[in-house]
């Protein structure tokens, strides 16, 4: 069966003992979580999460705790919290289950989840690390397997890791990868494996060929890298003074805030300045997404509006210079415009009697 197949794929090809698929994408995160974190359990999460990370978690109804985006000294302090409240209260730490949960490439920054840092620090303190390796599966890492092979991490340090098949797969759903133990038990407690049809076969059939078509060319993975990598280079060079880089050098997701001049705009005409840019490059066949307010639940981070660029390991590297290059002239000529306009705005000031 095509939903078998691409479980046995995705776990030979991670090297793990199993995988489970959803039939939906966000319903993989919704499901997993909840099928461990129950009402009394305390889960941690990086407060840039994305919205079905933060669903799964209340549908869990466990205690929630926020920290710091990818800030392991705020991680650790509240560890700590929680361990002298545990010696104040004389409570059984093993009595509730607790987790770590993050996403490996996030997708509000483009930036990377510290995971040698979180492995030793859920390792200390006792808790199970739940990774969401969405965008990074396909992407990064030497054969594409994702921050764990990226950051040469062992997968199994990882106690749940899910992937979504929408990116790097091309196709629809999702799947947690893992142990027989975390496999198994959400085949009777995943809601969305248990309450949902499984996937067209069409749906698996096309994932598992292009997971298969992955590892029989790794130039895939190494072509996106090295467009990554000369992406960031360009920005770099022309633009310099005008966005700032927020997202990790690697991601293949770059994500870029105002910078200089432009960033001392009110936030509306940030806004005004972003909508431009984005109509002006489709204008000159040029796509670039936005980000227009952070998504993460606890989260605001002063950085204003965002650009937001997707490479592909099929741009050629006249096609990204061409990206970065166009960019660049669009957003010089809207700030210009708007910095004109707002000095004409600003009231004379008249001469004292």
């Amino acid at each position: 069966m095509p939903h078998i197949e691409i479980e046995q794929e995705v776990a030979s090809f991670m090297g793990t003992e199993g995988a489970i698929s959803y039939s939906d994408t966000a319903s993989t995160v919704t499901s997993t979580l909840p099928a461990f974190a129950k009402k009394g359990d305390l889960v941690m999460i990086d407060s840039a999460i994305h919205e079905a990370i933060q669903v799964g978690a209340d549908l869990s109804r466990a205690k929630i705790v926020y920290f710091d985006h990818n800030d392991m000294q705020d991680l650790e302090r509240k560890l700590e919290q929680v361990r002298s409240e545990d010696k104040r209260l004389r409570r059984d730490s093993t009595k509730q289950r607790r987790f770590i949960v993050t996403e490996a490439l996030f997708r509000e920054y483009g930036d990377l989840a510290p995971l040698k840092e979180l492995v030793e620090l859920k390792e200390k303190y006792g808790y199970r690390l739940f990774l969401d390796e969405s965008l990074s599966f396909g992407t990064l890492g030497a054969t594409g397997k994702g921050l764990t092979e990226h950051y040469q991490v062992p997968v199994e340090a990882v106690d749940m890791l899910t992937v979504s098949m929408a990116y790097s797969l091309a196709s629809i759903g999702g799947l947690c990868i893992g142990s027989m133990e975390v496999v198994d038990h959400q085949r009777l407690s995943g809601a969305g494996y248990c309450f949902s049809a499984a996937a067209p076969p069409f749906v698996s059939r096309f994932a598992r060929e292009a997971l298969v078509r992955l590892q029989k060319e790794p130039a895939l993975v190494e072509e996106l890298q090295k467009n990554a990598q000369l992406v960031v280079k360009e920005i770099k060079s022309k633009c310099d003074g005008k966005l700032k880089l927020l997202s990790n050098p690697a991601s293949p997701l770059v994500v870029l805030a105002f910078d200089g001049q432009a960033s001392t705009l009110p936030h509306k005409i940030q806004l005004e300045i972003l909508r431009q840019v984005i109509a002006g490059c489709t204008a000159r066949d040029v796509l670039i997404g936005s980000s227009e307010d952070i998504q993460g639940p606890k989260m605001a981070d002063g950085l204003g509006p965002k650009f937001r660029l997707t490479m592909r390991s099929t741009f050629s590297e006249a096609e990204v210079c061409n990206l970065v290059a166009v960019l660049s002239e669009v957003l010089e000529e809207a700030v210009g415009e708007y910095t004109t306009v707002t000095a004409s705005q600003e009231p004379e000031h008249e001469e004292p009697y």
